[in-house]
């Protein structure tokens, strides 16, 4: 990481796996949440994943905050936090869950559970909402089956 017109690196962090994700938290200025995965097939996270949470104020640190033994897909800036996407490891059907990140309290807290495994996020055009579709590996192949949407607001 990098101050504006700088040369020198105010962080360098080294990680055990490659970066599925990573977003600016709109609530908290210089912090950053980044989240790695220990393997990768055909540019999917596959392996576990871990979640960084990597701060550039007067002290630059990057600390690990949370680990699972699934796949760590998405960091989402929504509102002042992220919610980090986790494929897998959810009570029903093995599905994902969605965990709330807050800028407030730099804490990582369960949000959602999801009924399927994969999960993508989209906004809204004025950013006031999020969609979240949980999905299973036949519906993301084309051969038809359930989908669950989940809004937040």
């Amino acid at each position: 990481c990098f101050r504006k017109n700088e040369a020198v690196p105010v962080l360098v962090a080294a990680a055990d796996a490659g970066v599925s994700d990573m977003s600016a938290v709109p609530g908290a200025a210089g912090e950053f949440i980044v989240a790695t995965n220990t393997r990768f097939a055909d540019g999917e996270a596959v392996g576990r994943g871990k979640v960084y949470r990597v701060r550039l104020n007067s002290a630059a640190e990057a600390l690990e905050i949370a680990s699972y033994r699934q796949p760590v897909t998405w960091v989402v800036p929504f509102k002042r936090d992220c919610l980090v996407l986790v494929r897998g490891g959810g009570v029903v059907n093995n599905g994902g869950q969605v965990i709330r990140y807050s800028a407030d309290s730099g804490k990582l807290k369960m949000l959602r559970r999801a009924k399927y495994p994969l999960l993508d996020p989209m906004h809204s055009a004025d950013r006031t909402s999020l969609l979240v579709s949980s999905y299973t590996e036949s519906y993301a192949l084309d051969k038809g089956g359930p989908l669950q949407a989940l809004i937040f607001k």
